[in-house]
């Protein structure tokens, strides 16, 4: 660049770059010329607007020329007005990317693009209620605005700008910056006698690691108690213990990140579980309700068995002897006093034998049911003495008889 001047005295005469500062001066002289060399001139530093400026005593302002110089190049961007490629947003509100760029030849509007990262692909975006891009005058500058920043909205964001020359990229990260959100999906997953299973699913966690913190309170009585869960937590499980049985409990959640606390959730109740084998029936008691059972069938059975035994022995040896207790339709009573072979059945047909066994009074209950229309004899009250050669006697259930000796009717044993 060449300044030539013409003054009486000689004038001073400058070479300064205006577009970056007054001060940025190139070249001076006392002569009537100046000149300015710039090697390897970069079109984002050396072009601009340049001046030649002088004066001498005899002019109080300057003289100044100005002249513009643009260096060809592909857009680039400018390292006087940086990019904020990272920016820190909350959700709703709004965020702004701007990119300033110098180029020569100009870009046309039409070699602007902005483009959104979804997942690993890059997708253009058009202007929309929630996205809008606009070019400057100069096209030296554009500017990509996202209205409301939705969750979806936390990504990459691209710039491409071309000319003749060539092309360039510049890339911004939209970044959470917020409170996490409520949790969400807060259920019931279990209720055990002192124990209650909760989970959850974590929402937005505002762009940092957020823990979440359950509390849980009796819900007619009681503090809140709090229970905190950090963020290694691989499942949003978790099991509250050491409560009272048969009881009421509210349960809340909320999320924590270093930035601030959500809300808390909705409050959730539920109820633990009433202890029955404590507070009912027991596993002895039932045991022995079952085994009494047991020991009940088991004499009854055997009675049966004594009376089909000596039923046995009588008609085989002494038939002919009751004749006429079988024409006479009814059974005899079954005391100690009488005979063995008095104790036959008329058609060999034996009822059901009940008892009441009652240790007071030591009675039997009355025989009342009928079998084949004949009538049953009561079981005698009376007490019987005891029989001597019982042992014998006894021996019959064993399926050996002694013709001589009296029997006990029914000899009940309790265990």
């Amino acid at each position: 660049m060449v300044c030539a001047t013409d003054g009486d005295p000689t004038p001073s005469v400058r070479i300064i770059n205006a577009t970056r500062s007054s001060k940025m001066m190139l070249s001076e002289t006392t002569t009537f010329k100046a000149h300015a060399y710039i090697h390897r001139a970069r079109c984002e530093y050396d072009s601009g607007v340049y001046k030649c400026v002088a004066n001498n005593t005899h002019n109080q302002e300057e003289r100044e020329h100005t002249c513009v110089v643009n260096i060809q190049c592909s857009p680039r961007a400018s390292p006087f007005s940086p990019s904020t490629h990272n920016v820190y947003r909350a959700l709703n509100d709004a965020a702004v990317f701007i990119f300033t760029l110098i180029a020569y030849p100009e870009p046309d509007r039409s070699n602007f693009s902005w483009y959104r990262r979804i997942y690993n692909n890059w997708v253009a975006l058009q202007n929309s209620t929630n996205y809008s891009f606009y070019v400057a005058e100069n096209r030296m500058k554009t500017q990509l605005m996202i209205s409301r920043v939705h969750v979806d909205d936390f990504t990459d964001y691209m710039v491409s700008v071309s000319n003749t020359l060539g092309s360039t990229t510049e890339t911004f990260t939209l970044h959470a910056q917020s409170i996490p959100n409520v949790p969400k999906d807060v259920r019931i997953d279990r209720v055990g006698i002192t124990n209650i299973g909760i989970s959850w699913l974590p929402e937005f966690n505002g762009g940092e690691d957020q823990n979440f913190t359950i509390r849980y309170k009796e819900v007619q009585a009681g503090n809140w108690i709090y229970i905190f869960i950090a963020s290694s937590i691989v499942h949003y499980k978790w099991t509250i213990e050491g409560l009272k049985q048969d009881t009421e409990y509210a349960i809340e959640i909320l999320a924590e990140n270093k930035i601030g606390k959500s809300n808390w959730t909705l409050t959730i109740t539920t109820r633990t579980i009433f202890n029955e084998v404590e507070n009912g029936p027991t596993s002895i008691s039932i045991g022995g309700a079952v085994g009494g059972s047991t020991v009940g069938i088991g004499m009854v059975v055997a009675v049966i068995v004594f009376i089909w035994k000596y039923r046995n022995r009588g008609q085989n040896t002494n038939k002919t002897n009751h004749e006429t207790s079988l024409k006479s339709g009814q059974y005899e009573y079954f005391v100690r006093e009488r005979s063995c072979e008095e104790t036959l059945s008329t058609d060999g047909t034996y009822a059901i034998c009940r008892y009441d066994y009652r240790p007071a009074d030591n009675k039997y209950e009355t025989l009342a049911e009928q079998l084949e229309f004949r009538d049953y004899s009561s079981l005698s009250s009376k007490p019987s003495p005891l029989v001597e050669n019982a042992t014998d006697c006894h021996s019959s259930l064993n399926g050996v008889f002694n013709d001589d000796c009296e029997y006990v009717n029914m000899k009940l044993s309790i265990f």
